[in-house]
């Protein structure tokens, strides 16, 4: 099959750090393309641009070869360096785009000299798709055919994986892309009913859309490591492509799905998707992954944003069809979601986009956090799914800001929506760089966190019975909606871990159950945020006062009694005093509403307490 494979070594250099005593770089070089490629390896000080070591590799059709690189380090002081790779044919010369790979050395490379890795990178390049973007050109060998993994893609327009295989299909004599989407029981392991839900519907909204087009969305169920290399031989196709995902469970798999296509000569492309920047574009002027925010985002939005993909037409898809019925929630082994389950389709997605920036986008910078105004887009559960592609929300919403004046506070509202999708690329590269702070704090303490264990007072707050209005109403819209309002979504996370100091993980994984927007990257951040054990995280002493919280964000308790219909006709005033009410006030006021479990004020002290224990400060 086509292709040359460059996989950089895990990690940069060896282990993650300590003494190498012969550290070395691994490139390994496989050319499965029908024609010789030349490769160009330089090693690059990133200080001083200074080509240091580099080599050339010609690469006949099916060689490998395996590179060891020892380019000399600084002896007085630390190096940084990065490869740069190049690959080209008879008549084109190509920069491949890696995540760059830096490592430090200090002391030289000597013997016991200490490696640090720096930007790890698991990327493998391959030439097919340098081919399908008309970048090098060349035959292809088998019928042109290529199937597209939709994954976390579920949409046609702007997704670009399928227009990666659709071009590349489309420059073969037999042109077209196979769809498909495999039931993984590895990932639904880790699923709950509102997002499977809404998953379904936006499948059927796919297969629809392909058969408008005359093809179909091809449905398996099993392990993808072996039901994609049988469909690569059953459409005799050149190759797969997927848009990347960047958890540690979708690297772990990916790869495996790779080596079981290698195995069977098939071309494997994963393709930058879901979000603007890969992780590892956007670093430090020191090549670390930023752990600020702030920073961040600044580069961010200084990048250049790629317009949206085009489409496949009807003559790039593959004239296949597909029968079998999509699964339904029981036949996956899930229980009707207990939320109404919003809509899910690219249609769904563009009126909500479009209903958000003809209006709320302009007031978002101030009322975002005001939770009954409904100044946010709704957009998340279409972004975590991919029923719209990030390139045509930030069209759009580009559009918005123009459409304004420049400088004008609405402008600036446009700017602060836009810095929500820079938090989602954010924290997307911490969950890259560190995958274990799914079930790991991120911060370090120099002791263990002592958590308490309180069954009574977790079940209170999944089913919004704390008497704390604000706290309750947040819990039971996520019961109704699979939604909640980001504020209030900061306010519950705080409650848990700093009222009732029950372990972040707790929340998470409930969220994880009930959220129809579940991301892993996002909601992780977020809890770990609000837990004071995340990176660029609420300082532990900072402590959400919910009463403060709902006075400040719901003056009115419109959003409260909206969810806690226990206090509707109540006065607001006595709503936001509950938790300080005397027991005759709160039977006269709302006798069905339960009194409050903890004393907020009680609670702080013992959180700051908990947390100075952490630190070691006692």
């Amino acid at each position: 099959m086509i292709g040359l494979l460059a996989a950089l070594g895990s990690g940069c250099l060896g282990e993650q750090g300590g003494n190498q005593p012969n550290p070395h770089h691994a490139v390994s070089l496989h050319n499965d393309w029908t024609r010789s490629v030349t490769l160009e390896l330089r090693v690059v000080r990133t200080a001083t641009n200074e080509t240091v070591h580099a080599e050339t590799y010609e690469l006949e059709p099916g060689a490998e070869r395996e590179v060891y690189d020892t380019a000399a380090a600084d002896p007085d002081g630390i190096e940084r360096f990065a490869v740069v790779l190049t690959a080209r044919n008879e008549t084109q010369r190509v920069e491949i785009e890696t995540n760059a790979c830096y490592w430090y050395a200090s002391g030289g490379v000597s013997e016991g000299a200490t490696w640090s890795p720096g930007i790890r990178s698991v990327d493998s390049v391959e030439i097919t798709s340098l081919v399908g973007r008309g970048l090098l050109n060349g035959p292809t060998p088998r019928s042109g055919m290529r199937i597209h993994w939709h994954r976390r893609d579920l949409r046609g327009a702007d997704n670009a994986g399928l227009r990666a295989a659709a071009t590349a299909a489309a420059d073969d004599e037999t042109p077209g892309v196979v769809p498909v989407f495999v039931f993984d029981r590895d990932v639904l392991a880790h699923a709950g009913p509102p997002r499977v839900a809404f998953m379904l519907d936006a499948l059927a909204s796919l297969r629809e859309w392909y058969r408008d087009r005359g093809s179909d969305l091809l449905v398996r169920q099993g392990d993808p490591r072996e039901i994609l290399p049988a469909l690569a031989a059953e459409f005799d196709a050149d190759g797969v492509t997927w848009c990347k995902d960047y958890s540690g469970l979708a690297t772990e798999r990916d790869a495996e799905v790779r080596q079981a296509l290698a195995e069977e000569d098939v071309t494997r492309e994963g393709v930058h998707d879901a979000i603007f920047h890969e992780p590892g574009a956007i670093t430090t002027n020191d090549g670390d992954p930023y752990q600020v925010f702030t920073y961040f985002s600044k580069k961010w939005h200084d990048r250049r944003k790629p317009d949206p993909f085009d489409a496949p037409t009807g003559d790039e898809l593959a004239d296949v069809s597909d029968d079998e019925p999509l699964p339904t929630l029981s036949e996956l082994g899930f229980d009707a979601p207990e939320a109404d389950v919003p809509p899910a389709s690219p249609a769904a997605a563009r009126d909500r986009l479009s209903e958000f920036c003809d209006g709320p986008i302009y007031r978002y910078g101030e009322r975002r956090d005001y939770p009954a105004d409904g100044c946010t887009s709704r957009l998340s559960a279409h972004l975590k799914w991919g029923t719209i592609g990030i390139r045509e929300v930030y069209e759009e919403t580009e559009a918005a800001k123009f459409a304004v004046e420049e400088g004008s506070d609405e402008a600036e509202s446009v700017f602060e929506f836009q810095d929500q999708l820079a938090w989602r690329e954010f924290y997307t590269q911490v969950l890259f760089y560190n995958p274990e702070v799914v079930t790991e704090n991120y911060k370090e303490y120099e002791r263990a966190i002592e958590w308490r264990e309180d069954p009574e007072a977790l079940q209170a707050w999944k089913d919004g019975e704390t008497g704390y209005p604000i706290v309750d109403a947040g819990m039971r819209q996520l019961r109704k909606e699979a939604y909640m309002h980001n504020r209030v979504r900061m306010i519950v996370a705080s409650f848990l871990t700093k009222d009732l100091l029950l372990d972040w993980r707790h929340g998470y994984d409930w969220f994880r159950e009930k959220l129809v927007d579940h991301d892993t990257a996002n909601d992780n951040g977020g809890w770990q945020w609000a837990a004071s054990t995340g990176t660029d995280a609420q300082p532990y002493f900072r402590i959400f006062n919910p009463t403060t919280q709902g006075e400040r964000y719901d003056p009115d308790a419109e959003y409260i009694t909206t969810y806690v219909p226990e206090l509707r006709g109540v006065d607001p005033d006595l709503i936001h005093d509950w938790p300080t009410l005397s027991l005759t006030q709160r039977q006269q006021a709302a006798p069905e509403y339960p009194a409050p479990i903890v004393d907020h004020g009680e609670r702080r002290e013992q959180a700051i307490e908990m947390f100075e224990s952490a630190r070691g400060d006692d």
